[in-house]
């Protein structure tokens, strides 16, 4: 007779040895990144250069100072590097009572106000020189420049993938004003008369409304910015919106926040995204100085250079250049979204990339009035390339160089390092366009040609 009890018994009291492993409990999905909140970033993020972009768009049609008034302007644009040590002294001294999130409200509404009344004063000249459009310049980059510091302090407080929608709002600011000018028809080919005096074409509008427009869109970026910080998102790994005085002060802790768009795959384990290695403050001083060279060359020094190198391939070419270099900044930083350099190898392949890109038109800068191919169509097509390349590879690299700073380590930390990105940021710009001024106007070195 079969045993039959044993035969069960043995089956349901099975030893640990002989119990099947459990499967293992499945990876949760990394949480997916808010598209409405990646739109609000972009569309508060486009008020942070704007303006000032917009004034030089608007430059053909404002009181002439010719080619090297660019220079000057950009001078009196980094006088505004006051403004973000006057930031940084008054979170310090209120004790975080004055946080990021006010300094933005502050930028907006500052220059929506500014733009305004440039739209009423632009045409007054005292002693013959423009003297409320300086003011108001200067006024408008004490803002632009201080945003600079704060925006990227205040994105401290999202996961990193979210600093990509920064920057492509930032290059879409650069892109919108001259798109405007491009309908407005402003900067067009002169028409000679007696071959000798230029005659250019009235515009569609007139430099007042495209102010108007311009303050109009800050209001967006300052509603857009409300919307942020009302709306009751719940973003992947955000911590509470406190300033780095507020959480000492409260003893809060926050876990570091790991990325959560992009995983690190074998070959990029010497990554600089790791922080907390040793050494990790040196490869961010290193991305800051990369950061320093990068804005001196390309948001210091090449704007200075723009109408010397391309003007003399003609005003359709010059006027493609322009609009290709502004629209190669967003796409740049949107692709951030896709594929990030994270490796110090594929960083400086980038950087020098660039570098090899702005050589190229720096040059044609230098040989400016006559460079090299100016007949034919190989010399312009050469240019704009140039010009697109510089553009696209500069901002996509310092949008992944601001990623791998931010990253690990405790809020606090990754926003003290994107403050000091933002410092980096706005005294590389200083330094480049000093440089701009003394080639252009003091050492005359850039040479300018004749409109007819």
């Amino acid at each position: 007779e079969p045993k039959a009890p044993a035969s069960r018994q043995s089956m349901s009291l099975p030893s640990m040895s002989e119990r099947p492993e459990a499967p293992p409990s499945p990876r949760p999905a990394p949480p997916r990144l808010s598209m409405l909140a990646c739109f609000l970033i972009g569309s508060f993020a486009l008020g942070s250069w704007i303006d000032i972009n917009g004034v030089f768009n608007q430059l053909p049609l404002m009181p002439a100072g010719g080619w090297s008034l660019p220079s000057y302007l950009a001078v009196i644009v980094q006088l505004g590097n006051i403004g973000p040590a006057a930031f940084l002294l008054a979170s310090r001294l209120s004790r975080g009572k004055f946080t990021d999130r006010a300094g933005v409200f502050v930028i907006n509404a500052t220059g929506a106000v500014a733009l305004l009344v440039l739209a009423f004063v632009w045409p007054i000249t005292i002693d013959g020189r423009s003297l409320p459009l300086m003011l108001v310049v200067l006024t408008l980059s004490l803002v632009d420049c201080s945003s600079s510091v704060v925006y990227l302090s205040y994105m401290s407080a999202y996961p990193t993938a979210y600093l990509s929608a920064l920057y492509v709002g930032e290059g879409v600011g650069g892109l919108i004003p001259g798109l405007l000018a491009l309908i407005q028809g402003s900067g067009g080919a002169p028409e000679c008369i007696n071959g000798t005096h230029p005659e250019y074409a009235p515009p569609r509008y007139s430099v007042g409304a495209f102010y108007g427009l311009l303050c109009g869109m800050l209001c967006y970026s300052l509603l857009a910015f409300w919307l942020l910080t009302a709306w009751p998102f719940k973003l992947a790994n955000r911590p509470p919106l406190k300033t780095e005085q507020q959480m000492a002060a409260s003893g809060a802790q926050v876990s570091p926040q790991p990325d959560a768009s992009h995983r690190n795959t074998p070959d990029e384990t010497t990554s600089l995204r790791q922080p907390r290695r040793s050494g990790s403050a040196p490869n961010r001083a290193f991305l800051l100085c990369l950061v320093a060279l990068l804005n001196a060359w390309g948001t210091g020094l090449l704007p200075s250079l723009q109408s010397y190198s391309a003007l003399p391939y003609g005003y359709s070419a010059y006027h493609l250049a322009v609009t290709l270099a502004n629209l190669a900044n967003p796409l740049a930083c949107f692709a951030t979204f896709a594929w990030r350099a994270r490796t110090a190898r594929s960083l400086l392949a980038l950087v020098a990339a660039g570098c090899l890109a702005s050589g190229y038109v720096t040059t044609l800068a230098a040989m400016s009035p006559t460079p090299p191919l100016l007949h034919g169509g190989l010399g312009a097509a050469l240019m704009i390339i140039g010009w697109t390349a510089a553009s696209g590879l500069f901002s996509f690299a310092k949008a992944c160089i601001a990623a791998s700073v931010s990253e690990g380590g405790s809020s606090g930390e990754g926003r003290r390092w994107l403050r000091l990105t933002g410092v980096a940021t706005q005294a590389g710009a200083a330094v480049g366009a000093v440089v701009g001024f003394l080639l252009s106007v003091v050492f005359g070195v850039l040479k300018d040609a004749p409109p007819c």
